[in-house]
């Protein structure tokens, strides 16, 4: 197993945007107000809650069941600064 005192950051699944491919993913973090997408690099996910292995601070705050549609999230991103390039 994982050694706790490695105090690793694990999030609920739920959080995670769509599917995870080859140990990346994508979440939704709250700053300021606004939804920010971050690409977050993943190890075990025991489909209740995965563990990041990079990309998240212990203080960022991940939302929770993210909206699933684009369209929802691209609303929400279209104020915040165009470099911010979705792929």
């Amino acid at each position: 197993g994982i050694d706790p005192a490695l105090k690793q950051i694990s999030i609920p699944s739920a959080c995670l945007v769509g599917n995870s491919v080859n140990g990346a993913g994508t979440v939704f973090v709250l700053i300021d107000g606004k939804l920010v997408r971050r690409s977050i690099r993943i190890g075990m996910d025991n489909h209740k809650r995965v563990e990041v292995l990079s990309g998240l601070k212990t203080t960022d705050e991940v939302v929770f069941h993210p909206p699933t549609s684009l369209t929802e999230a691209s609303e929400v991103l279209a104020t915040l600064v165009d470099e911010t390039k979705l792929d």
